[in-house]
């Protein structure tokens, strides 16, 4: 591995985002009730800092949540978790570095300058080296306690974004611009080209008889069938109604 010094400077990192569609504004209801619900555990310096636990169950919560990746259930009899950490009802993946829907997720501890941003895309590198999965151009996530950043590491540049807030206490009652960010980037095509070109369906369906499936669909094989296709995740994220007082 090259030095810091031996590496190509980070250039910006420009992203097209749109305005929000309603399963962003609907992701935006969940990730308010989920920082509310867990609030305690968010504001405490000692629980959210880099080396606990909580940053990965929280990532993981929140990632899911932005891809829409989690089953909705009917069932109103759940106990909040006030005091109950680390017993989280989810789980979260090992280590700090891990693929989720095409994307490279990195943990770290700081990314509030371009130095410890450098020190993040470093640390993809040595991953991607280490497991053999370099590609001609790997899209990375990186989160540490407050903030998210999106890199793209390619065969001669490295660009990434500007630092967004993405954990907060939530005191204002807005979903911050990370998470905004986040949820664009995870249910649509605004960051990379679409996969549906590498899917064929024999017979062909019309987007109407895929809507239908859809619609008649139990949420747990919505999701299934979601991920199962390029063509049907699609439409599912297009489709998603907005619930009635469906809280996290």
């Amino acid at each position: 591995m090259n030095n810091g010094l031996a590496q190509p400077p980070l250039e910006p990192l420009h992203l097209r985002l749109d305005i929000p569609t309603f399963l962003n504004e609907l992701q935006a209801r969940l990730f308010i009730d989920l920082m509310w619900a867990w609030r305690w555990h968010i504001c405490d310096p000692i629980t959210m800092r880099y080396d606990s636990p909580a940053l990965n169950y929280f990532c993981i919560a929140i990632l899911r949540l932005a891809a829409w990746d989690f089953e909705v259930s009917f069932d109103t009899d759940v106990d909040l978790p006030v005091t109950d950490y680390p017993g989280v009802p989810w789980s979260c993946p090992k280590g700090d570095i891990y693929w989720f829907h095409g994307f490279l997720v990195v943990l770290h501890n700081n990314l509030e300058d371009q130095s410890m941003i450098r020190s993040a895309v470093q640390k993809a590198e040595q991953y991607l080296e280490k497991t053999a999965s370099q590609s001609h151009h790997t899209r990375l996530i990186i989160i540490s306690t407050c903030h998210v950043v999106f890199a793209e590491i390619s065969d001669d540049t490295i660009r990434a974004s500007s630092p967004s807030m993405l954990i907060s206490d939530m005191s204002s009652g807005r979903w911050p611009a990370g998470f905004r960010a986040l949820c664009q980037i995870l249910t649509t095509n605004c960051w990379g080209q679409s996969k549906m070109h590498r899917e064929t369906w024999k017979p062909h369906l019309p987007a109407e008889i895929v809507q239908l499936i859809l619609q008649h669909l139990e949420p747990r094989d919505a999701v299934a069938f979601a991920q199962a296709s390029f063509i049907a995740e699609k439409w599912y994220y297009a489709s998603v109604h907005q619930f009635t007082g469906l809280v996290v």
